[in-house]
């Protein structure tokens, strides 16, 4: 093939892969204008094929694909071969930008010292009461405090709960930014007074434990004997939501799954919601059965997630009205049923020594249209405070500033009002967004050895030893037996490590172990994995260009390496550090015989 035909098939392919590329991030951004680099990233990297198929449309797909469909075309008939190499180049530039890509990586690699300055570790500056109350804290799915304004939507929106706020105490400048703006990162900030960035860390058990250093309120409470127990009614797996409230602080985590399987009632069609979730009405069904299982003797701490107003795909409830015909009338269905929940409350036993709050979790990713632009304000009001408990309703405060203030909700002492990056609203503490304004973005997305740390375990990991006879076959799902942590992807498990206590007494011949593995894995072209036999490298393997799993390996581990009848297999795969997913393998088989 001629030079000049392979740079043309080259740039033709640029030029496909860019305008796509551009294609998808405008509607993206379309959709979701106020999305930040890692939101766009991590919730690429967390999409399930479920909520693919239950939440982009074929419409999305024309959408999304229009800008390539009209200008691939004109680009390949009416641009010289060095036009189009223009072209793509600029289109890439222009998708890349779209991303933020760029100003992340520019502000991650500075350093900041945000956090040795204002970061308050959560320790024993923390009293509890004598008397302690319960806590129900309630987060509706991009609830914004700006939904009450008519002259902006025809109607107030949110009537019922925006009642709640006239009487109790609110303000209407909860305020979102980066590191805080969709729903795992709203729940990371509101629980440990941190953002949630990205997490580089090598380690799966680090990984698995999210966020193994910081400690969160829940954590708080649990350790002063409370009940824990979240509901959320979309799936708790997606980004990981089970791995972070189980190891902060949940006794107890039910997601869609879980709902189902105890209370198969919900499995009627009335309760199918959006997001491949159930409904709100379920939500506040559910919470009234599982409120009830309560020890009434010891305090209790219950959340709630609400769904009906995700994106894309909202959920109507037919039992309400429709006169929009678009999300607003979502909005004025959620609003009623959280509305409805609370009235029950209200005459049930539990009321009387609960404090509740409500709280939007962020703000709408994309806009509903007003007519003027406004700020994305975030609700928020708390119900049934101790008497002591006052707010301004014009203070500032974020996120951050949540967990400090639901332990002081419920009578809890902080020394200084502050927990993480967070201070108290029901005191004049200044918040960091009081003190640092706009610049506060910038400094949570520099570098931080200290946030580095909250992702590093708190503990020194004991790996724990499982019995093994040579020569017996494991296979994906048995081969967890053998350690401690791993990941479950769509079935397959993901491990770094395999700890086998060989059962019977090794041959006194025996020079070396032969080692059969067959394995799934995850490379980019310049990914090596590497594999530790009791911490010394026996076996590197780079897979050849083209080769595509699953792989097998034969190789041998010297006896000398093995201790005690102990042998630990350890597997780095160095292709990526940003998912957890390749940081093992999924084997298939594995073998080990003497020999």
């Amino acid at each position: 093939m001629k030079l000049k035909s392979i740079a043309s098939i080259l740039i033709i392919t640029f030029l496909s892969i860019s305008t796509l590329a551009l294609s998808i991030m405008l509607y993206a951004r379309y959709l979701y204008p106020d999305a930040d680099y890692i939101q766009i990233a991590l919730t690429v990297m967390t999409l399930s094929p479920d909520v693919i198929k239950t939440n982009i449309s074929l419409t999305d797909y024309i959408l999304g694909l229009s800008f390539f469909i009209i200008v691939w075309p004109l680009c390949y008939l009416f641009l010289t071969p060095s036009k189009q190499l223009i072209a793509a180049t600029l289109m890439g530039l222009g998708a890349l930008y779209l991303t933020e890509w760029p100003e992340y990586m520019i502000l991650s690699n500075t350093d900041t010292t945000l956090y040795e300055e204002y970061y308050v570790y959560p320790d024993s500056n923390i009293t509890a009461p004598k008397s302690k109350r319960n806590l129900i804290l309630i987060y509706l799915e991009s609830f914004e405090q700006n939904y009450t304004l008519a002259e902006h939507y025809n109607t107030n929106l949110i009537p019922h709960i925006n009642a709640l706020q006239t009487n109790n105490n609110h303000s209407e400048e909860y305020r979102s930014f980066r590191g805080v703006q969709y729903s795992i990162a709203a729940l990371v900030a509101t629980h440990c007074g941190i953002p949630l960035f990205f997490l580089d860390n090598h380690d799966m058990y680090a990984r698995t434990f999210f966020l193994p250093g910081a400690v969160c309120f829940p954590e708080i409470l649990k350790e002063n004997n409370y009940q824990t127990e979240i509901i959320k009614v979309a799936d708790i797996h997606f980004t990981d939501t089970d791995k972070f409230v189980l190891n902060h602080g949940y006794e107890k985590a039910l997601g869609k799954d879980q709902i189902l399987a105890k209370y198969s009632e919900f499995s009627a069609p009335q309760y199918q919601g959006t997001f491949n979730g159930l409904t709100d009405r379920a939500l506040y069904e559910v919470a009234k059965k599982e409120l009830a299982e309560f020890s009434p003797d010891k305090p209790f701490f219950l959340t709630l997630f609400s769904l009906d107003t995700h994106i894309p795909g909202y959920h109507l409830d037919k039992a309400c009205a429709t006169p929009y015909h678009d999300i607003r009338d979502a909005y004025m269905c959620s609003d009623i049923a959280v509305n409805d929940f609370i009235s029950w409350l209200k005459t049930s036993p539990y009321w009387e020594n609960t404090t509740v709050v409500i709280l939007g979790d962020h703000p709408l990713p994309n806009r509903i249209k007003t007519k003027k632009h406004i700020k994305h304000k975030i609700f928020n009001v708390f119900l049934n405070l101790p008497d002591s408990k006052k707010i301004d309703n014009k203070k500032i405060f974020s996120a951050l500033d949540i967990p400090a203030t639901l332990l002081e909700s419920i009578n809890f002492n902080l020394k200084d009002h502050s927990y993480g990056l967070g201070r108290s609203i029901f005191t004049d503490v200044p918040s960091l967004l009081e003190k640092l304004g706009n610049n506060l973005n910038r400094h949570l997305l520099q570098h931080s050895e200290v946030y580095d740390k909250l992702s590093a375990p708190k503990h020194q990991h004991i790996d724990k030893y499982v019995p093994y006879t040579l020569g017996k076959p494991l296979d994906n799902q048995s081969s967890i037996r053998y350690t401690d942590v791993f990941e479950d992807v769509l079935g397959q498990y993901y491990l770094d490590r395999l700890n086998l206590e060989f059962q019977d007494s090794l041959p006194s011949t025996a020079t070396t172990f032969k080692v059969h593995i067959k394995f799934n894995g995850l490379f980019r072209p310049h990914g090596v994995l590497s594999i530790m036999a009791n911490n010394t490298e026996a076996f590197s393997f780079k897979p050849e260009k083209g080769a595509v799993p699953p792989y097998t390996l034969d190789f041998t581990v010297p006896s000398k390496l093995v201790t005690d009848n102990k042998l630990q297999l350890k597997f780095h795969n160095s292709s990526d550090v940003r998912r957890i997913t390749t940081l093992g393998i999924a084997p298939l088989e594995i073998r080990i015989t003497a020999e």
